[in-house]
């Protein structure tokens, strides 16, 4: 997908930052044209707790470096496992020394365990302390944890049906903070 020019229409541009390939810092950055002053940067990978943990070291440490040199129009935000919850505790806290602006968990776990689970506390208890927030990040789900796959057969209509419920992992793993109290424990 071409890089829009110079004063492209906002809502292709919009478009073009959603889908398109960018690799270099450059690419984003044309989305200031379209009214964006700056982007967050996600990615995502839960396959096992160690693969994650390693996936998730290597793409930190790639996103802060990329977002460099951007003036701050570019924000990194660090990939985190809940795989693993003391590595994911000190991933978060390098990659804010290094330049993250906060985390992100896929809206599944490897554990099965909700986010909001007390097992997870040390992390909302570490983003508390640095006063960075975390968000639940829509992702590709593995087949066993995806809300998406329960009817077969959708053919050409299956990408319209993911577009619209995209965002139901995420929502269901937020509500969990709700039933565990997180939000009582770490108000911040």
């Amino acid at each position: 997908i071409p890089i829009p020019p110079q004063g492209s229409s906002g809502r292709r541009a919009r478009a073009l930052l959603l889908f398109g390939d960018f690799r270099r810092p450059e690419d984003f950055l044309c989305g200031e044209d379209a009214g964006f002053g700056m982007g967050h940067i996600y990615s995502y990978n839960e396959l096992c707790a160690a693969y994650a943990q390693a996936h998730c070291r290597a793409y930190n440490r790639w996103i802060i470096d990329f977002c460099k040199g951007t003036n701050g129009r570019l924000l990194p935000v660090a990939h985190l496992s809940l795989g693993d919850v003391d590595e994911a505790v000190r991933e978060l806290e390098r990659s804010v020394k290094e330049g993250a602006i906060g985390g992100f968990v896929a809206p599944f776990t490897i554990t099965k365990k909700p986010h909001g689970h007390p097992d997870h506390d040390p992390l909302w208890a570490k983003a508390q302390e640095l006063d960075v927030p975390i968000a639940i990040h829509p992702t590709l789900e593995p087949v066993a944890t995806n809300p998406h796959l329960r009817f077969k057969d959708m053919g050409h209509k299956t990408g319209w049906y993911y577009n619209v419920f995209a965002g139901f992992g995420s929502q269901m793993a937020f509500t969990t903070f709700f039933q565990y109290g997180v939000f009582d424990r770490f108000p911040n």
